[in-house]
């Protein structure tokens, strides 16, 4: 009612478990009915198609539909879907990087996707993590280059260069300087003649006849370089001929990077971060797929239509052996705070709104209004001291023995990790351990909890406690990413609230404590 009264936009603070899915639906009804059209930004589009297409308990379709409401979303890759959701829905749901990649296709590609639709009313859920710890970010377009295919004996060389045995400290140095690679590169694409291969005065000669620049590279292509050379009349005819043999066996020398002309600026420009990122990509690690896919940190959602910039997408497809995507370019973007200042009227959403500073920070960005309402029940929440790990070991038996104590206790467990690869890693420790200590005691059934852990790391794994539809029973333990931080609604059976509830595990410390809260939301 305050949304629908107040003359500004307004962002509200609404604890976990209050409903904001229900709170957006009715804003979003009563919106339609006055004949306005809603679009619905969720901090993921796991969310966003589970609120378009669920009926309950997971969404609240039916409700839409009692009152003649449409709704739909556009987390699709199929353009003519997205166009068909802007025309015919009242309610469109959507990540935020969906809405600002249809808004630049449509306003700088002519692609006509977004139709007579307006930025008349949005609705952001979990507006924390839109405006505060995505406020700074930016949605790039890119598009693919004709002939960029051709740079892959490019990549491969510079992967080669950085991906060799090191033997020594001066093979490390050698391996990993930059200086040396670009010259390596360099040498093979244009060919070069080094200061100590010729005299100062040939030197000289052939920087003025600008045969070769300042760094020695060969400016002038030629099969065979006689007539060249003798027309620059030299006085001794040994010098003539020995030029003559050095730059013609640069000029058949074996080449392994195979390049078009016009691709020699273009590559000058981004040399250094090509071989940074080929650095980069070396060191890290995957989640054993078989294509190169970035995953979000904050929510953990998979980010298939994205690649990383000045190739490391190519470096990492190379490293592990996967088909080479086409490079492409950066050409059209737009920031979070510029696209969300295109609405009439923003209203959002959130468990947390931050601190002092960050609220008054938000109410400059968008002039809006904030508001906290009170939760319908006092919190039944203890929040533990946090235990700092000095080394891993440390930190995986902290986690093992703080969820033996729950279980024992009959609670169950959310252990919350920061990456793919830690859910895998703890998920591992906890089942060794679990099934060193029911060998020492067999009889006790707690271990069977302990050794078969529920892993939810992917957004196309169902997480079945977190829609709603199955409630969650004593001795359970969870082990998953941010995914089941946000935007899940984990209901208990009443023999689990009765003995304490769910007790939720963060294992790493976050940007900021609105990730806490967020997760510990879960066990209020």
């Amino acid at each position: 009612m305050l949304m629908l009264s107040n003359q500004r936009s307004l962002l509200s603070q609404v604890a976990t478990g209050e409903g904001k899915t229900l709170i957006i639906t009715t804003l979003c009804i009563i919106k339609c009915l006055y004949g306005e059209k809603l679009d619905i930004v969720t901090s993921c589009s796991v969310l966003a198609k589970r609120d378009a297409e669920s009926e309950p308990p997971k969404g609240n379709k039916d409700l839409y539909e009692f009152f003649g409401v449409t709704v739909g979303h556009i987390c699709s890759e199929d353009i003519d879907q997205r166009a068909q959701t802007f025309s015919r829905c009242d309610v469109v749901y959507g990540d935020l990087s969906s809405f600002q990649r249809d808004y630049l296709l449509d306003r700088f590609y002519g692609k006509n996707i977004l139709g007579k639709r307006n930025f008349e009313n949005v609705i952001v859920d979990e507006v924390d993590s839109m405006l505060l710890d995505n406020g700074n970010n930016m949605l790039y377009l890119s598009h693919d280059i004709p002939n960029m295919e051709r740079l892959q004996s490019l990549f491969i060389f510079i992967w080669r260069s950085v991906n060799q045995p090191v033997n020594s400290l001066d093979d490390l140095n050698k391996i990993y300087d930059n200086a040396a690679i670009k010259q390596s590169i360099i040498e093979d694409i244009h060919g070069m003649i080094m200061r100590d291969e010729v005299d100062a005065g040939v030197w000289q000669a052939l920087l003025k006849s600008k045969t070769i620049d300042e760094d020695g590279r060969i400016l002038i292509h030629l099969k065979d370089y006689t007539t060249h050379v003798k027309q620059l009349k030299f006085p001794k005819q040994k010098t003539e001929n020995r030029l003559i043999f050095l730059l013609n066996i640069i000029s058949n020398r074996q080449r392994f990077i195979k390049l078009r002309s016009e691709f020699y600026n273009f590559i000058e420009q981004h040399l250094d971060k090509f071989i940074d990122n080929a650095k980069n990509a070396l060191f890290m690690n995957p989640d054993l797929n078989p294509k190169i896919i970035i995953i979000d940190k904050n929510t953990g959602t998979d980010q298939s239509s994205s690649q990383w910039h000045e190739e490391l997408h190519q470096f990492l497809q190379i490293k592990h052996g996967c088909k080479l995507s086409l490079v492409s370019l950066k050409a059209v973007f737009i920031s979070n705070v510029s696209y969300l200042k295109l609405y009439q009227n923003l209203y959002g959403l959130s468990g947390t709104l931050g601190s002092r500073d960050e609220k008054q920070l938000l109410n400059e960005l968008y002039n809006i209004d904030l508001i906290k309402i009170p939760t319908s029940k006092p919190k039944n929440f203890f929040e533990e001291r946090p235990i700092i790990s000095g080394y891993k070991e440390q930190w995986t038996n902290s986690i093992y023995d703080e969820t033996k104590k729950k279980i024992i206790k009959d609670r169950s467990v959310l252990i919350i990790c920061e990456t793919v690869k830690h859910v895998d890693y703890i998920s591992k420790c906890l089942v060794k351990r679990a099934m060193e200590d029911l060998q020492n005691d067999p009889s006790n059934i707690i271990y069977d909890s302990l050794k078969k852990p529920y892993v939810y790391k992917r957004e196309h794994e169902e997480f079945t406690f977190g829609q709603g539809n199955e409630l969650l029973n004593c001795g359970t333990v969870i082990i998953a990413t941010n995914l089941a931080g946000r935007g899940t609604d984990i209901k208990l059976e009443q023999k689990l609230v009765e003995a304490g509830g769910l007790h939720v595990i963060v294992t790493f410390l976050p940007n900021n404590c609105r990730i806490e809260e967020q997760a510990y939301g879960s066990a209020a």
